[in-house]
C-alpha cells in the first residue's frame, strides 16, 4: 500500500477533479462569466464548487480593522491575503478536487501575485505559495479595458480596496490601480502559467468560451472522478471583493 504523501500519489492527486480559474481586474466581467458557465454546466452532477478570492470572514474583519486604524501596510495586507488564500486552498479547493469535483475559482494565486507587485509589497511569500499549489487546468482571463472596468465600478457605486488608496484623489488612484493591475496580469501570466495550464483570453468579458468550458467540464469530470477519496466538504460563502 502506497503512502498518500509519496511523490507518486501526490502527482496522481493533482490530476483529480477539474480546476478552472477566472481572472481579471475588478469590473472585467468575471462574475457574469462564472454565472454563464454555471448555466451551461447545469447538467453536471454534482454541481461545481465555486470559490472566491479572500473570502475568509475573520481575515477580512482583521484587514478592515487595521485599515480603519491606519495600520495596514502593503506587506501586512499581503501576508493576510496569502493566509486567507491558504486557508481556503486546504479547506475548500483541495478537498473538492480530491473527491473528483469540479472547482471554479473566482481569482486564484495570480491575483495575489499581481497585487503584491502593484502594491509594492513583499513578493517572496506569494512566489513560494505559487510554487507548490495545484495548477489550474484552465485559466480564463477577462481582458477588459481598465477604463471600461472603471466606468462599471463607478456605476455600481463600488469601492476598490488597496493599501495605497487616497481618499483625496480616489478616482484617479482607482483608474491607475486598475491599469497597473492589468499590466501586472500580463507579466504574471508569462511567468507563472505552466505547461499544465491552458490560458484563454476573453476580450471585453465576452462569454464565447463558456460553452466550450462547460463541455470540457462535462467531459473531464467523469474521467477524473474515477479515483477519488472521501473528505469532508466545507460550504463557501460569497463575499464582496477586497
Amino acid at each position: 500500500m502506497k503512502c498518500m504523501s509519496s511523490p507518486e500519489s501526490w502527482n496522481r492527486d493533482r490530476q483529480r477533479g477539474v480546476f478552472i480559474v477566472f481572472e481579471g481586474i475588478s469590473g472585467s466581467g468575471k462574475s457574469e462569466g462564472i454565472s454563464s458557465l454555471l448555466r451551461y454546466a447545469a447538467d453536471l452532477d454534482p454541481q461545481p464548487v465555486v470559490t472566491e478570492w479572500n473570502s475568509n470572514r475573520f481575515i477580512r474583519w482583521i484587514v478592515t480593522r487595521l485599515d480603519q486604524k491606519r495600520w495596514l501596510s502593503p506587506n501586512l495586507y499581503s501576508l493576510l491575503q496569502w493566509i486567507s488564500f491558504v486557508i481556503d486552498y486546504w479547506r475548500i479547493i483541495m478537498p473538492a478536487l480530491w473527491k473528483g469535483r469540479t472547482v471554479i475559482a473566482d481569482r486564484y494565486m495570480y491575483t495575489g501575485l499581481c497585487r503584491d507587485e502593484v502594491n509594492g509589497s513583499i513578493q517572496w511569500l506569494g512566489e513560494w505559495v505559487a510554487g507548490w499549489v495545484r495548477k489550474p487546468d484552465k485559466v480564463v482571463y477577462f481582458h477588459t479595458s481598465p477604463v471600461i472596468c472603471f466606468t462599471r465600478i463607478q456605476k455600481r457605486g463600488k469601492t476598490l480596496f488597496y493599501p495605497k488608496r487616497k481618499s483625496s484623489d480616489a478616482a484617479k488612484d482607482d483608474l491607475t490601480y486598475l491599469q497597473n493591475m492589468h499590466t501586472a496580469y500580463m507579466s504574471t501570466f508569462s511567468r507563472y502559467i505552466s505547461k499544465e495550464t491552458e490560458l484563454q483570453i476573453a476580450e471585453n468579458g465576452e462569454s464565447y468560451y463558456m460553452h466550450q468550458l462547460a463541455a470540457y467540464m462535462l467531459t473531464h469530470s467523469e474521467r477524473r472522478s474515477q479515483t477519488t477519496i472521501t473528505l469532508p466538504s466545507n460550504p463557501k460563502e460569497k463575499a464582496r471583493e477586497m
